[in-house]
């Protein structure tokens, strides 16, 4: 009986700490709830046309070389759906499965008239700022003293948030390295150490946020860009 009820508190506790970074805004407004709910059901079937049901007439987005640019809702399925679409398609259930932020007087970069009112995903982004900080992604992660598999674990997170070198126009050398076929971002504790955790399992990995804005009275994506500090 005492196992059980240390599991269960284990697993609210997980709950909890992740709930103060997902925040997921999209019961906020019926209509884009129900927008949600297809997109996720064109993300699991992987249907173009569906999606491009839900897409603006021109998107702000941008291509490899991160120049910032406003296409077509056609060019937008041929830049992220056709020779990437595999990647795409795991980006967008990734910021499905983080949830919505609901933002007013948010402005883009950009070209695209922006909606007095967005949601934004994943809605974690609203917590961070990208540059300094990441969550961990994930259950138990290891955080080691070095990037290597056999470097002492001096800790484990749990969709926790840390500090970080993460602007890679700044960061020195030893805050982003790749050994033993893993990338690893280092990571400050409360308590001044430093350590390594696999980058695939932090929100440093997390390079592309998706606007939803209504557009004459029907919700659509926006933009698909680069998150900053990526």
């Amino acid at each position: 009986m005492k196992t059980f009820l240390t599991l269960v508190l284990a697993v609210v506790m997980t709950m909890s700490t992740f709930a103060q970074f997902e925040k997921d805004a999209s019961h906020e407004d019926l209509d884009f709830w129900k927008f949600k709910v297809q997109l996720e059901n064109y993300v699991k079937a992987k249907d173009v046309n569906g999606l491009k049901q839900l897409l603006a007439d021109n998107v702000y987005g941008n291509e490899h070389n991160y120049e910032m640019m406003d296409v077509s809702k056609e060019a937008f399925i041929d830049n992220y759906f056709q020779e990437d679409a595999e990647d795409s398609w795991s980006v967008l259930a990734s910021i499905l499965r983080f949830g919505f932020s609901k933002n007013k007087n948010r402005n883009l970069a950009g070209p695209v008239p922006v909606p007095e009112t967005t949601f934004n995903g994943p809605a974690y982004l609203n917590e961070i700022n990208s540059d300094t900080e990441l969550i961990i992604l994930g259950q138990n992660v290891n955080i080691r003293r070095f990037p290597a598999l056999d470097a002492k674990i001096i800790g484990k997170a749990s969709y926790e948030k840390f500090d970080c070198d993460c602007d890679i126009t700044t960061m020195d050398k030893d805050a982003y390295q790749i050994a033993d076929g893993i990338t690893w971002i280092r990571i400050r504790l409360a308590d001044g150490r430093t350590g390594y955790v696999a980058s695939k399992y932090t929100s440093f990995e997390m390079t592309k946020e998706l606007t939803v804005g209504k557009v004459q009275g029907e919700w659509k994506i926006i933009s698909f860009v680069q998150s900053p500090g990526c």
